[in-house]
């Protein structure tokens, strides 16, 4: 395998772990060498500290909610249960 070919999973994971414990985000690589130079760099940086990480999470959390995805249905948009539920907001029919 050439070092042109596309990263392997096994980079991306270890990657994504080391940007996590350093609090950093990063672009993912093209190819396996840059994946390897990447794994490099961030090898040589300090771990964020445990608390650092910890705050971030909880900012986002605060910024954006938990972890529901934005077209998640909210409690406020459904009105009814099983199958008598329907969204509350919606025109008449004519």
């Amino acid at each position: 395998m050439a070092a042109h070919d596309p990263a392997t999973p096994r980079q991306l994971d270890y990657l994504k772990q080391l940007a996590y414990s350093r609090g950093i985000s990063f672009i993912p690589p093209a190819n396996r060498l840059q994946a390897s130079q990447l794994i490099d760099q961030l090898k040589k940086r300090e771990p964020s500290a445990r608390f650092e990480v910890s705050d971030d999470r909880e900012a986002t959390t605060l910024r954006h909610g938990e972890h529901a995805p934005s077209c998640a249905v909210h409690d406020d948009e459904i009105t009814g249960y099983g199958s008598h539920a329907h969204w509350r907001h919606t025109r008449r029919r004519r």
